[in-house]
Order: structure tokens, then C-alpha cells, then sequence
């Protein structure tokens, strides 16, 4: 199945003929009025970096095949290692003489071969509870897992809606991992015992290595009568012991102008390698994606905003830039429909943008058609001319699966 880009629009694109932009919500601008630095590498006071838009030629891809792994696998995060082995971090609950399994993780070849038997990444533990949501980096041949974990109220009667309804407190922790195997390295808190989510809240986290350290990019629970809510930037050094592990902390009110949503985001270097964060108004609210640069200071600037009448868009949390744009895997669903999940389910689908984010090529969904599970947690991994978009997917008897969508991609010219 070949998945095509717009194909018209490039032809059109290429002869000079314009581009296609994609509407924006009031209050946004148009890349063409973001601010811009001469080096790219951001202004400290949230303008953009510079982009070079010079490039006509964009991908197109075609489907190769769809990987499953076992039904109970959920909430997939992917990398790629140097000999294009294919991790894949998975929240899998599962039994064992050490006690109860949250996370596991496998290494796969360029075929699906496992390469080594799936190994523990989080389990539950008395001091910090249950695992949850997680982000993985690798980064010089190690494989880094940040995630939330909570102690829950056991007199709490919550049966759905967010884990920290019914938590008494939440930890957000890091551990490292020898991915050849799948040995632990250590694992230590990066902030612990949190019991006021409208100060920290973990859920949806996301993560990038910028220069020598770890970014990690968390939020607050709205509180009571509050306006806005806050994000954070932690600059966290994984080699050092907690707490001198947190070498900084950055903290900004979100707004409907710069970044309007603390979870489901992505960190991406864009072009010339500035930071570029995206996210959306949604699962509520307008439900558009967004992104904004990041300055020197981290703080956002203006953002962008990618609305489309008909549906619902959200959680960019796959996001890839590849010098020719960017590869967005998002969540979409009917505009104005239920908020029941089971009546009104999300879609994985895959986004292309180009790096000037001027034209929107596609939104594709993905080859099965089948509805993902709860918000489905789409991520993307990159080697040469294979594209892999793993996700949650729904199966017949409610139980989540992660499946991989593995693509091969190459520029128009070579069609």
C-alpha cells in the first residue's frame, strides 16, 4: 500500500506555483512572522531559529508491513541502535519471582528477530509505588528510561480517567540500561514524593539529549480556579546521584499563544538543531496541534498552529526532523463527537510537515484501520530509508497491543 504525500500539491510546490497552508486558530501567526535568529540556534528572548527552506523535494513512503507484539503491550516508545536494531519499551504487566513487572523492553533486527529475551525496565516497589507513564533516549550506546510512578489511595474508587486521580503521591525517576542486553545500570529519582500535583505532575511527560545532558519536560495539574498551569524543563545530568542529578530547572506558565498543553508534547531539534517543542490544545479545547521554538532560555515562543475543521488532533508524542521536515505521529478522531473513548475512539496518524512548517503534505492513517487504544501513544523511529510508527491499537476484547507500521521512504525524485 503506498501511502502518497500530496502528490499534486508537490508537483505544484516544485514548479513554483505556491504552497498550501494549513489553517491557523486566531492569535497564531504564520512561520513567515515568526522571529528568527541569523545563527539558528535561537534567540533567547523565544524567537525561532533560522530555517532553510530551500529544499522542494519531500518524502513519500510506502507501506512494508505491520509487527505485532503480544496483546497486553501498551504505550510503545521506539530507538533505533548504530547496527539499525530496533528497541521498543513497552508497558507490559506481568508476574514474576521478584514480584509485579510493569515495563518491559525488547531489541528486535531489521526483520523482527528478536535479538535478546525482553527484559525487565520498571516494576512496582514499595517506596515508589506503580510505574506508569514513560519516555526513552539512547544515547551513546545507553539506553535512558524516564518514568512516573505512583502510590495509589487504596480507598480510592476511581475505575478510569488519569492514574493521578486516585493517587496519594507520584515520583518521576531514571534509570539506565546496557541495551546489548538489557542489564540495569542504576536508577534514581529525578524528584520523588510528590504529593501537590498542581506543583508537579508527571503523566506524559517527554524527553530529548541536547549537548551533554537530558531534557525533561514535565507539567502541573490544573488546580481550582486556576488560568493557566505551568511546564518545566529539567537539564538532568544521568550520570550524577540524586539530587545533584537535576542540574537546573526552567519553569513557565503555559499559553494559548506559546504552548497551550503540558502532556502529550515532543522535543525535537529542528533546523540548524534549535529546540522546537510540539504539542496541542487537546484531547479538549480546540484540539489543533501546535509548536513553538524554544530560545536559549528555553522559554517558548509564538506558536504555530495546524487546525483542521473536521477532526480532532493531538498528543504529537512521535515527533522526527529529518532536515526535510518534520514526521508527526498524533492522535485524531471526528470533530464534536463523544468524549467516551469507546464511543468515539482515537486513530494513530502520521503528519508531514515541511521544516519551514509553511505546507502540510499529509495526514495519513495508519494501514489496519483499527481504533487505538485510550490516547494510543504513537512514536516514531528513523534509519536511512525505513520509517517505523509504533501505537497502541485496540483489540477485539478491549485489550491494548502495540503494533509497528514499518514504511519505506524516499524522495519524490527517485519515484
Amino acid at each position: 500500500m503506498r501511502l502518497t504525500l500530496l502528490s499534486l500539491w508537490l508537483c505544484a510546490c516544485t514548479a513554483g506555483q505556491g504552497k498550501k497552508k494549513p489553517d491557523t486558530a486566531d492569535g497564531r501567526t504564520d512561520a513567515s512572522d515568526t522571529p528568527s535568529s541569523d545563527d539558528g540556534g535561537g534567540d533567547p528572548d523565544g524567537g525561532g531559529p533560522a530555517v532553510d527552506t530551500s529544499a522542494t523535494e519531500f518524502s513519500v513512503m510506502t507501506h512494508v508491513t505491520t509487527w505485532e507484539l503480544e496483546p497486553g503491550t501498551h504505550r510503545p516508545e521506539l530507538a533505533l541502535t548504530d547496527d539499525g536494531e530496533l528497541l521498543v519499551i513497552v508497558v507490559e504487566h506481568i508476574d514474576d519471582d521478584a514480584g509485579r513487572v510493569s515495563h518491559r523492553g525488547y531489541r528486535f533486527d531489521s526483520d523482527f528477530n528478536a535479538v535478546i529475551d525482553p527484559f525487565v525496565v520498571a516494576r512496582d516497589t514499595d517506596e515508589y509505588g506503580h510505574p506508569a507513564d514513560h519516555r526513552i533516549a539512547l544515547v551513546d550506546g545507553t539506553l535512558i528510561v524516564v518514568y512516573q510512578s505512583l502510590i495509589t489511595d487504596p480507598d480510592s474508587t476511581s475505575t478510569s480517567g488519569p492514574a493521578e486521580e486516585s493517587a496519594l503521591e507520584q515520583s518521576l525517576l531514571i534509570a539506565r540500561f546496557d541495551p546489548t542486553d538489557g542489564t540495569e545500570i542504576d536508577r534514581q529519582p529525578i524528584v520523588e514524593h510528590v504529593t501537590d500535583f498542581a506543583e508537579e505532575n508527571f503523566p506524559d511527560h517527554c524527553v530529548l539529549w541536547h549537548e551533554d545532558r537530558l531534557l525533561v519536560s514535565t507539567g502541573t495539574q490544573a488546580s481550582e480556579g486556576a488560568l493557566t498551569t505551568t511546564f518545566r524543563i529539567r537539564e538532568v545530568d544521568p550520570a550524577l546521584a540524586w539530587p545533584a542529578n537535576v542540574r537546573a530547572i526552567h519553569t513557565f506558565a503555559t499559553s494559548r499563544t506559546t504552548l497551550s498543553s503540558v502532556i502529550g508534547n515532543s522535543l525535537v531539534h529542528g533546523p540548524s538543531g534549535a529546540l522546537w517543542i510540539w504539542g496541542s490544545t487537546g484531547p479538549e479545547g480546540t484540539a489543533e496541534l501546535t509548536t513553538a521554538s524554544l530560545g536559549l532560555d528555553f522559554s517558548p515562543s509564538t506558536a504555530r498552529g495546524f487546525m483542521v475543521p473536521e477532526r480532532e488532533r493531538s498528543f504529537p508524542t512521535g515527533v522526527i526532523f529529518d532536515g526535510e521536515g518534520y514526521w508527526i505521529g498524533h492522535i485524531t478522531r471526528d470533530r464534536g463527537g463523544s468524549d467516551d473513548l469507546d464511543e468515539n475512539p482515537f486513530y494513530p496518524h502520521l503528519l508531514r510537515v515541511s521544516a519551514d512548517l509553511e505546507t502540510t503534505y499529509d495526514d495519513e492513517p495508519m494501514p489496519s484501520g483499527s481504533p487505538g487504544a485510550g490516547h494510543v501513544h504513537p512514536h516514531l523511529a528513523r534509519d536511512a530509508d525505513r520509517l517505523y510508527m509504533a501505537w497502541s491499537r485496540q483489540t477485539a476484547d478491549g485489550t491494548p497491543q502495540v503494533v509497528i507500521e514499518v514504511f519505506d521512504i524516499s524522495s519524490d525524485s527517485d519515484r
